[in-house]
């Protein structure tokens, strides 16, 4: 598995069953009308604490490489706030750990 940059670049993931749980929210909410959400995990992960994750679920036969490789396009934090999301009740209940047993 390849981590690009140094491995410090921050995601933020999240559950389908959480998105689905926000889209259904949003839906039942005239709060809700004519605006647009942004849906994630709590908090961002950093690059490198992911590809440890995902070895340790799949066993530490995984290796993974920081060549120290730019992606072009790519940017270093992609990050959202969910504090529109929070306002109407909404909050995710899964974790990245979550994320990854399920999937």
């Amino acid at each position: 598995m390849v981590v690009y940059e140094d491995g410090l670049q921050t995601r933020d993931f999240v559950h389908i069953e959480d998105v689905v749980n926000a889209n259904m929210l949003v839906l039942e909410q005239d709060a809700a009308n004519a605006h647009a959400f942004k849906c994630r995990e709590w908090k961002a992960d950093i690059g490198i604490d992911y590809a440890r994750l995902v070895r340790e679920k799949v066993g530490n036969q995984v290796v993974f490489l920081t060549p120290g490789e730019y992606r072009t396009g790519d940017n270093r934090h992609s990050v959202s706030s969910i504090s529109k999301l929070q306002a109407l009740g909404w909050s995710p209940k899964r974790s990245l750990s979550q994320i990854l047993d399920d999937f």
